[in-house]
């Protein structure tokens, strides 16, 4: 008797190591998830930490050569759409950009001699280009050049393009 009792009490906890080994609750289980969902949530409880916005918006350049400490001439005369500054601990940048309808130009300047583009696609086309004793960096693709910069005096200048221009247009300049 003692044996058969014995036997029956190890077959229990057998069974019950067994069931509790072989549990799949649905907890287990990652569900999946809409995007839609997830934005509106971030939408509704933005996170808490983010990472300030370096860039200032300037209704007039004049307020942008303020900030930045140094003059931006050569657009004075331009029809701009935006004009944002931004501030840093080694260096100043003014960006200013235009819109024509089809097509966004962004030139910036900085009191640096750094690339300050912000532009880091390889291009498959790079044209030297030599204007009044500088050497101006012209990168493109398909004869359409997106990218101009150079550094003068201290200065560095950039001047994006997003539908890209012909190298003449720019050599004409």
């Amino acid at each position: 008797m003692y044996k058969r009792l014995l036997s029956g009490l190890l077959c229990v906890i057998c069974i019950c190591s067994l069931c509790a080994c072989g549990n799949t609750n649905e907890t287990d289980v990652i569900p999946e998830q809409n995007t839609d969902d997830v934005t509106e949530y971030l939408k509704e409880n933005p996170p808490v930490m983010q990472i300030a916005n370096p860039w200032s918006d300037c209704t007039t350049i004049e307020e942008a050569e303020d900030i930045a400490g140094f003059n931006f001439d050569s657009v004075k005369s331009a029809e701009v759409n935006t004009i944002s500054v931004m501030k840093g601990t080694d260096y100043n940048i003014i960006q200013i950009a235009f819109y024509d309808g089809e097509n966004k130009v962004t030139i910036r300047k900085a009191n640096t001699e750094d690339s300050i583009s912000g532009d880091y696609n390889i291009y498959n086309q790079e044209k030297p280009l030599i204007k009044d004793e500088v050497l101006i960096s012209v990168r493109g693709d398909d004869n359409l050049y997106s990218l101009v910069e150079w550094s003068r005096n201290g200065y560095s200048y950039s001047i994006s393009c997003e539908q890209g221009i012909e190298f003449e247009i720019i050599e004409s300049y």
